[in-house]
């Protein structure tokens, strides 16, 4: 008698299951969107790491933070698709020609494109700084980067602290307040 109430009830107990893990699962993703929150000015910049078109490792800690070379860094996000991020790649090498004797590294995070496409991209533009590969995406999610809303880029000091983040294109304006704060920073 109690096999068959057993089996009679198991299609039931199924349903029950089936609820509670997409009850358990909805709640803990809940919980994990609402404790993520933007990045900040002031906020410490997360470590990453991600491979140079040549295959170098870079890791941000090797660079910046509380235990490594104390350099600063600045960070932009890009795409070959991006206008705006072609116009920036001038400002990128001019600021690497002025600074990277002082410590400064650029690293461009080139966002969810194949190598093939960005090797081409940087031969083509004549890039001269250090261009990242986050083909998963996994470094653009840690900085709130989205791909359709680049650039995105982010100044961070020796400390690893972010003193800046433009969104959209530099302008000439902001290169020079980039250029000030580069100044204080190095100092």
């Amino acid at each position: 008698m109690i096999k068959k109430t057993f089996k009679s009830h198991l299609p039931v107990l199924k349903q029950i299951l089936l609820f509670a893990l997409i009850f358990i699962f909805t709640c803990q993703f809940t919980a994990t969107a609402q404790d993520k929150t933007a990045l900040e000015v002031g906020q410490p910049a997360p470590d990453f790491y991600l491979k140079t078109i040549n295959d170098e490792e870079i890791f941000l800690s090797n660079f910046c933070g509380e235990k490594n070379q104390k350099n600063p860094v600045l960070i932009s996000f890009w795409g070959t698709y991006c206008k705006p991020c072609t116009k920036e790649f001038p400002i990128f090498n001019r600021l690497s020609e002025l600074y990277s004797a002082h410590g400064l590294k650029i690293f461009l995070i080139n966002v969810k494109e194949k190598k093939e496409i960005v090797e081409t991209y940087i031969k083509k533009n004549n890039i001269n700084v250090t261009v990242l590969l986050d083909t998963y995406c996994i470094v653009s999610e840690k900085y709130d980067v989205i791909a359709d809303k680049i650039p995105k880029l982010f100044l961070i000091d020796k400390n690893g602290i972010i003193v800046q983040i433009y969104t959209g294109g530099i302008t000439v304006t902001q290169e020079e307040m980039l250029k000030a704060q580069l100044g204080d920073i190095l100092k």
